[in-house]
């Protein structure tokens, strides 16, 4: 254990050094190791590692990032067992999956009718680009798209009998990696200082590939410290078997640790907020009273703690640090406010230019007017001196405005966003209703209710601030409908007793 952790923290600092041939070598060590004890039962494990571990992103254009890789995988893996007739064998909780698949398969193909619609008739005389789009597509889809492969295949995805241990050491990784590059670049290099207008930190200890155009995601943290408290505190509170061992235990302490540092290094808004949120939250729905006294009590020390730091040298905690803490009540922090009140004013503002942008006529207000292409004019709009202005008018024509709700009514209209939510709805019930196949001391049962939490919240949040369903999500879900008896379902399907 102690081995990998610090494998997974040398490859990070590797990264925010900009030393890839170091950080070559200790990822692959890292990954090896990984495959040798979890990751050599299916193409989930490498997916749901991918999506944990993701720190690269192409900051402007069409990208190969976390959800990309997810579905190659997912496009190999079909052409190495699709020809077997065993693969499409389903399992007890696959089968609560049909009426999702069937969504998903509608709203595919609404995308592909809308994408050649708008190309062969365009809204006006912007040009449609079929990249720009295929990407805001597959933001859209490509979560859905990898949870229907699994469940059209679920025999030969999944064979581990406890697949709790490989995911929590995946999510371990993943937050020790980007912890290490966030941290590099907050306390070594000097990083932290945040921009009035979009209120993100400036990244001076960035790192670049030029040729791939690749450089560190700064968002990475935000979703992935919110998963792993959830899936942390399901682990320390499960009826399992295997929470009973101390190494397991272990682990989920640790995971839950990272997830507090990732969240307070994220610069996230609301990351730390969600973590102990959500935290408390699964405590009471498995009637943990003592524990929430608990955490409520540590949170309040927490609080105090950091606004008696802040208030002693304010210095002492980073641009980065004070965003994130800065929405708990009572600390103050005038500085990191000021900034986060300007990034929701920028917001809002966005908000509303991409309604007006919507409502432009009936076809746009149905269908929406598809994905502008990006071209120069909006690369020296961005450089210019009114920077706020055309970054709005730039992210209204890409549909990237910061919200669900509007990138789905600017790009797909209005049949797209209710397809996208009934599609949405269709998995949240296949989650909830695959309860019945689940044993309830199964290990299976801390994926499931971490899965209906992190959802649940997401689709709201979405609403408000962005996200799309995340790659990670996908390979939870996927985890939990190709679980065969084996791993804590009550029977296979064909065991089942006939009225």
């Amino acid at each position: 254990m102690l081995g990998g952790l610090v494998l997974a923290l040398m490859a990070g600092f590797s990264v925010a050094e900009g030393n890839y041939m170091q950080m070559a070598m200790y990822a692959g060590a890292l990954v090896g190791s990984i495959y040798a004890l979890f990751l050599n039962q299916g193409w989930i494990h490498f997916g749901f590692l991918w999506g944990c571990t993701c720190f690269l992103m192409q900051p402007i254009g069409f990208s190969i990032g976390t959800m990309e890789v997810g579905c190659l995988l997912a496009a190999i893996y079909i052409f190495m067992n699709g020809w077997r007739k065993s693969a499409f064998d389903s399992t007890p909780v696959a089968s609560h999956f049909k009426p999702f698949v069937g969504c998903v398969i509608l709203l595919i193909l609404y995308c592909g009718i809308h994408f050649l619609y708008n190309r062969t008739d365009p809204w006006n005389n912007e040009f449609i680009s079929w990249k720009t789009a295929a990407k805001q597509y597959l933001l859209m889809t490509g979560g859905f798209l990898l949870i229907s492969v699994a469940v059209s295949m679920p025999k030969s995805c999944w064979q581990l009998k406890n697949p709790v241990i490989p995911l929590a050491w995946c999510l371990l990784i993943g937050n020790l990696i980007n912890i290490a590059i966030r941290g590099y670049a907050t306390f070594v290099m000097g990083a932290g200082q945040v921009d009035i207008i979009t209120g993100m930190e400036f990244q001076i200890a960035s790192f670049h590939i030029p040729i791939l155009n690749l450089t560190d995601n700064i968002y990475a943290l935000r979703t992935l410290a919110p998963l792993s408290a959830v899936m942390a505190t399901a682990m320390l509170t499960s009826k399992a078997a295997y929470a009973r061992r101390n190494s397991n235990r272990l682990l989920a302490v640790v995971l839950f640790v990272c997830a507090l540092a990732g969240a307070m290094l994220s610069s996230g808004r609301a990351t730390l907020i969600m973590v102990i949120f959500l935290s408390i939250l699964l405590l009471l729905m498995r009637k943990r009273y003592v524990a929430v006294a608990l955490a409520t009590v540590a949170s309040i020390l927490f609080i105090v703690s950091a606004r008696a730091l802040y208030e002693y040298d304010d210095r002492l905690i980073s641009a980065g640090l004070q965003r994130s803490l800065a929405m708990i009540p009572g600390m103050g922090m005038e500085r990191a406010k000021a900034s986060i009140d300007s990034s929701s004013d920028w917001r809002t503002q966005l908000f509303y230019m991409a309604l007006d942008d919507w409502k432009q006529s009936p076809r746009t207000i149905l269908t929406g007017r598809c994905v502008y292409e990006f071209t120069e004019r909006d690369s020296l709009r961005i450089a210019g001196d009114d920077v706020s202005s055309y970054t709005m008018i730039t992210a209204v024509r890409r549909g990237a405005t910061h919200t669900v709700l509007t990138d789905l009514l600017v790009t797909v209209g209005l049949v797209g966003l209710l397809l996208y939510l009934t599609t949405y709805g269709a998995l949240l019930s296949a989650i909830y209703s695959s309860r019945k196949e689940l044993d309830p001391a199964s290990p299976l049962y801390d994926i499931r209710l971490p899965l209906m939490i992190i959802l649940s919240v997401s689709l709201p949040l979405g609403i408000i601030a962005s996200g799309f369903v995340q790659p990670t999500d996908a390979f939870l879900v996927a985890t939990l409908a190709c679980a065969s008896i084996g791993s804590g379902t009550k029977r296979m399907k064909s065991e089942r007793k006939s009225p």
